[in-house]
């Protein structure tokens, strides 16, 4: 068995355990709850009493899974990772380490969705998720971060919390739902039963049930003094007197391994004993290694059989622990030898575990040894592996094992500390380690001088353009991305960024170029979230450009992506969701938009996920306009600028959430509001148009549509034509073409106006990217069929179709095949719960399509939708 699995491994059960039958069946009734936790002292059998339950358990759908926590796991990125190692079945191991790995990812929206996923493939299975020794869990950003989890737990994934201390979780909401078991101390103690059973299993002397009821109770049901009392005696008879003189206090336990264990040992057994106390964990290798013997397979068998206090972790008998008590009493003995010599112990067995490569471990016992400059040897040999990799809490938890003042003389730890610090986003604190790196670098002949040097260039490049130092810095940057090829996770970032930089400045071919180069990186390294990202950033290019097929597909091969790396569940996926539904509203299927966008604004609403919220928003506000919703599409709208105010990205300033705004004031005839962002932009008219500029040139041309200022709209739109044609804006001119064709048509100018709708022919034509949707169906039916007239084989059919003109306002088009499905029910008089069920929809779809039929129908009752529908012979 790996040394790593042995955290993931259920404790043995051993043939003379009592069974607790009575907290088996609490155990048994509470997984359909959240939580249970086990909360008591050393020795009360906690581990014993999960682990036997675990073990003995019969039913299918249970499946178990246990982490043994210790000190390692007190950091936050490690506690998710471990969590995440522990889920992940042996067959996608390499892939859970690979996604885990990646530090961004590691938090509790992760794990559950992770878990979800696991959940989703047995429909009646049941995950148990055990946690061992909790209370080595002491950081108050895991505390957080797990009540958070434990609010947001998946419904078939139960949580058991195994602690000597009171755990650092509020119940209160848990326990007046029923959602919470709390077994303690009270719970834990042997009752008289249990302990006539314990004694029957464990020694054959024979004791009256009277003085094994004084017994439990001097013990006060305490198993482990119990069962140090039999091994006490088990060579001599026990009487009532011995049983009263023996109580169950510890220091009687202490005494007792002294005097009935430790002295009977021979010198060599009682050496090796306390010189190993101090392992977290014991196999023959390592014990060999730490205190320099060869016959510690042999003693460990020794202690096993004999039955010394040892127990086994694996199937194998190759790994070992001792029991907490005996481990402390030794723990006691140990601290009788100089502070060298356990020192020595320490420094062997982390040469034990680098030579295994567990550098975390191996880190962990230099320290304790106060080896740095091993530690930093460590870290020159593996430190930009981890950082590649993207497993930056491993190398975090090694930097942080350095003393401070040895870490800023050593310039390569100092570029690791600078690395980090990027990833996290601390520019100050980039400066800081960058500052003290220099100064080492200066002071000293480093073997890798230059490649520091490199290093050191390319974070203050990326750090200065971070800060916001764009135009000086991006060739820079540019130039610096070969080096950033060796850093795959930071590669992603500065890529996703160029990729912004260049569209802000205008440069929409050299912005799209970017965002494939972080969409295909981020994909080689399973970094989900900067592809979903780069793929959302670059929509706005192919919106621009009109190249919506081409972004339908990649949307469908990403949504394929996230499904083989097993996190279509997770939160961010909700951007993927914006996409296609935005995609959908183009192509004017609003039903699916709609659908899309839900799910999207769930998940981002559960998981606080800013970039899905935004676009999630605008859109729906969008989406509700066309029901004639202003009401609460303005709510939506007031929703995304909130969140543009606190948190800004690059696509909000080629969209920003004020021109759609302006736009929706615009359909409830809002002018005044209009009238003053008219007056405050107009002066951007006098300057060349650009991509900072093009949304505020589009809302003004639609402001003087609205307003009959014919002339003025289409000198407006003139130049956005213009602009879109020289930079491959496809999307912008097809748009700006039928607007200005209407314009012309408005003042008679059939020969101009018959010009854009050819020009709109052409690129419908060369491409089905195009699905625009225009409100003004009847003007655009009137332009063509006047073209009709006066052109030639004009493609009349061909124009209605790809435009999606609504010719039949009063045909059974007007209703989607799903609502007409609803509304046939509705005539029946089945209710909403039926309707879904007939139809294995939620009832909250139902309410859903009912209302859309209430807009597109112009009614307010079930009763007037179906008259109206027999009417228009819809039913």
């Amino acid at each position: 068995m790996k040394y790593m699995s042995l955290k993931y491994s259920i404790p043995k059960t051993k043939n003379e355990l009592v069974l607790r039958k009575s907290l088996f069946k609490k155990l048994d009734e509470a997984v359909i709850a959240k939580l249970t936790t086990v909360v008591a002292p050393a020795g009360y059998g906690k581990t014993s009493l999960i682990s036997s339950w675990a073990n003995l358990n019969t039913k299918d759908n249970l499946c178990f899974k246990w982490i043994s926590l210790d000190e390692s796991d007190n950091e936050i990125h490690n506690f998710w990772n471990t969590f995440l190692n522990c889920l992940i079945t042996e067959d996608k191991c390499s892939k859970a380490y690979k996604l885990s790995d990646n530090e961004q990812n590691l938090n509790f929206h992760y794990f559950i969705t992770v878990a979800s996923d696991y959940l989703a493939k047995s429909s009646d299975m049941r995950l148990v998720f055990i946690l061992d020794d909790f209370h080595n869990i002491t950081d108050s950003k895991i505390h957080k971060e797990f009540n958070t989890l434990i609010k947001y737990l998946p419904e078939k994934l139960h949580l058991i919390m195994i602690s000597r201390e009171r755990l650092p979780v509020s119940l209160s909401k848990y326990l007046i739902n029923n959602e919470v078991l709390e077994l303690d101390t009270e719970d834990l103690r042997f009752s008289v039963e249990e302990t006539t059973s314990l004694f029957r299993r464990k020694s054959a002397i024979n004791i009256s049930d009277e003085d094994i009821k004084i017994l439990r109770d001097n013990f006060d049901g305490w198993a482990a003094g119990m069962q140090i009392f039999i091994l006490s005696n088990k060579d001599t008879n026990i009487n009532s007197d011995s049983i009263r003189e023996f109580t169950g206090q510890q220091r009687y336990i202490f005494n007792f391994f002294t005097e009935e264990v430790f002295e009977h040992l021979d010198e060599e057994i009682k050496s090796f004993l306390v010189k190993t106390s101090c392992l977290d964990v014991l196999n023959a290798s390592l014990c060999d290694k730490a205190i320099g013997t060869n016959s510690s397979y042999k003693i460990l068998e020794y202690l096993e059989q004999r039955n010394l206090f040892l127990f086994p972790l694996d199937d194998k008998n190759q790994w070992y622990k001792y029991h907490c008590l005996f481990k402390d009493f030794l723990n006691r003995q140990l601290n009788k030898h100089s502070e060298q010599c356990i020192k020595e112990i320490y420094y062997h067995a982390a040469i034990w575990y680098e030579e295994s490569s567990y550098y975390t471990e191996a880190v962990s016992y230099y320290s304790k040894a106060e080896k740095y400059k091993e530690i930093v040897a460590i870290l020159d040999n593996e430190g930009l592996n981890m950082l590649k990799r993207g497993n930056t809490s491993v190398l975090r938890r090694c930097l942080r094992s350095i003393p401070e003042n040895i870490s800023r003389e050593n310039a390569s730890v100092c570029i690791y500390y600078a690395w980090l610090s990027l990833l996290n986003s601390e520019l100050n604190q980039v400066n800081r380690y960058l500052d003290y790196g220099k100064a080492s670098l200066s002071r000293s002949n480093n073997d890798n001088y230059e490649g520091i040097e490199a290093q050191i260039s390319t974070i203050t490049i990326i750090t200065d353009y971070l800060k916001g130092n764009i135009n000086k810095n991006m060739e820079e940057l540019k130039s610096s991305m070969e080096l950033l090829q060796e850093f795959p996770q930071m590669y992603c970032i500065v890529a996703l960024n160029l990729g912004g930089s260049y569209m802000a400045k205008g440069d929409i071919n050299s912005g799209e170029y970017w965002f494939y180069e972080t969409l295909n990186a981020s994909k080689e390294i399973d970094s989900f979230y900067t592809a979903i990202i780069a793929l959302r950033s670059m929509s706005t290019c192919k919106f621009l450009k009109g190249e919506i097929k081409e972004l339908e597909e990649l949307y469908t091969d990403c949504l394929k992506y996230c499904k083989t790396a097993k996190v279509e569940y997770s939160p961010i996926i909700g951007l993927l969701y914006v996409g296609i539904a935005d995609i959908n509203f183009r192509k004017n299927n609003l039903e699916s938009c709609e659908n899309y966008l839900e799910t999207a604004l769930e998940l981002g609403e559960a998981a606080n996920i800013n970039e899905i919220l935004y676009d999630g928003y605008l859109l729906m506000s969008k989406l509700l306009v066309c029901k004639k919703d202003y009401k609460k599409a303005i709510k939506m709208i007031n929703k995304a600028k909130y969140i543009s105010k606190k948190d800004k990205l690059f696509i909000r300033v080629i969209e920003p959430v004020e021109t759609w705004e302006i736009n929706l004031l615009l359909n409830v005839n809002d002018l005044s509001s209009v009238d003053q962002w008219e007056r405050d932009n107009s002066v951007v008219l006098e300057n060349d148009i650009n991509m900072l500029n093009l949304a505020i040139y589009r809302t003004l041309s639609n402001i003087y549509i609205k307003k009959g200022l014919s002339i003025k709209s289409i000198n407006t739109l003139s130049k956005i034509v213009s602009y879109s044609e020289n930079n491959s804006l496809e999307g912008v001119a097809f748009e700006a073409y039928v607007k200005r064709a209407l314009e012309y048509y408005k003042i008679e100018k059939l020969s101009e106006a018959f010009s854009d709708m050819e020009s709109v022919a052409a690129l419908l034509l060369k491409s089905e990217n195009f699905r625009v949707v225009f409100e003004h169906d009847k003007e655009l039916l009137d332009l063509l069929n006047m073209m009709k007239i006066s052109t030639d084989n004009f493609p009349l059919d061909f124009l209605v179709n790809r435009l999606k003109i609504r010719t039949l306002k009063s045909s059974e088009e007007l209703l989607s095949e799903r609502e007409t499905e609803v509304l046939n029910l509705v005539k029946l008089g089945y209710t909403n719960t039926e309707i879904g069920e007939r139809l294995f929809i939620s009832t909250g779809t139902v309410k859903r399509h009912i209302i859309n039929i209430y807009s597109k129908l112009d009614v307010h009752t079930r009763t007037q939708a179906v008259l109206k529908a027999s009417e228009l012979n819809i039913l």
